[in-house]
């Protein structure tokens, strides 16, 4: 499904393994009030990401249809920079306000094959 920086997490029992570990990495922080959270899309750059394991032989989990949302290291370092700039704000934030999914913010969803495709032409 769509996931979005509002989207609820899923009671904790129902969790997976992955999805406990980002849990408690992420709750820390929240629960101070003055923390923001940056969750990161599929990390890329020409040389390193998912499009040089499908190139060089890994097998493609999934559709190659489905899609995936991806980031640069660049616009990753940006959001970054961002939020250092404007935490003094931070405290009068709500929570579900602290908590960015950081992606290529592409309108059209990007499937595994053109995603691959495109990355391998930078």
């Amino acid at each position: 499904g769509v996931v979005t920086c509002v989207t609820p997490l899923p009671p904790k029992d129902t969790m997976s393994d992955r999805q406990l570990r980002i849990h408690s990495g992420e709750e820390p922080v929240l629960s101070h009030g003055c923390g923001v959270v940056l969750r990161l899309s599929g990390l890329w750059t020409p040389g390193r990401g998912p499009h040089r394991f499908w190139m060089e032989g890994g097998a493609v989990r999934g559709d190659p249809e489905g899609t995936i949302n991806l980031v640069h290291y660049e616009d990753v370092a940006e959001a970054v920079r961002r939020v250092l700039i404007n935490l003094e704000g931070v405290n009068s934030v709500e929570e579900e306000d602290r908590v960015c999914l950081v992606s290529d913010g592409a309108e059209v969803p990007c499937t595994r094959r053109r995603g691959t495709m495109r990355m391998s032409q930078r």
